[in-house]
């Protein structure tokens, strides 16, 4: 199975879409889990689910998007990584948000939040964990979450630290992920564009 990173947010997830975007166009999934309270089902489905069956689905179209709803009644509270492996196979990131009450979520998922332009990633030291924050552009935030362990290894795509970028020393990966981020950038600067001349309308 696919790597899956998760970061804890409190935020609804239309605040992270400039970073949901990136990841789609960088050919990576994102999903989004909601812990808390018991989640409210349509009446039916929620009927079907008590009856005994595996799995209650609801599938429809209102004309303009299509979309789908399902629901199953569990004997216990899941284990996070049950989750991860029956709802999200194919995402590189899900996005947690909900509390620690319910022991679902490790403690030591960092959270992420945004700082400006940019977004800060974000631990608190534990007994088997290091402190760690992180101020990264979307662009190295994507960058890293392509990795195994994307907070204890460098960037692939940055120089040595006081070491001034060279493009002939870039391997044709590190060209083509700096080419990628670029073409990313430009992307969301005419998307924001419209939306300005849009509101101003």
């Amino acid at each position: 199975m696919q790597r899956i990173h998760i970061l804890r947010v409190d935020r609804d997830a239309a605040i992270f879409s400039e970073l949901i975007d990136a990841m789609g166009e960088a050919g990576r999934r994102v999903g989004y889990l909601e812990l808390g309270a018991l989640p409210e089902a349509p009446p039916r489905l929620a009927a079907a689910a008590a009856s005994g069956v595996l799995r209650a689905v609801a599938a429809g179209s209102d004309g303009d998007s299509v979309a789908t709803v399902a629901t199953k009644r569990l004997r216990a509270l899941p284990v996070l990584q049950d989750l991860m492996r029956e709802h999200f196979l194919g995402c590189a990131l899900v996005l947690v948000r909900g509390t620690t009450e319910d022991a679902l979520l490790p403690l030591h998922e960092p959270f992420l939040e945004p700082a400006g332009d940019r977004w800060r990633v974000r631990r608190d030291a534990a007994a088997d964990v290091a402190a760690l924050e992180r101020t990264l552009s979307t662009e190295e935030l994507v960058q890293r979450l392509a990795k195994v362990r994307p907070w204890t290894e460098p960037d692939p795509a940055a120089p040595a630290e006081n070491d001034p970028v060279d493009d002939e020393k870039l391997t044709r990966r590190q060209r083509r992920a700096r080419e990628q981020a670029e073409i990313r950038k430009q992307k969301r600067a005419k998307k924001r564009a419209k939306t300005t001349k849009k509101k101003k309308r």
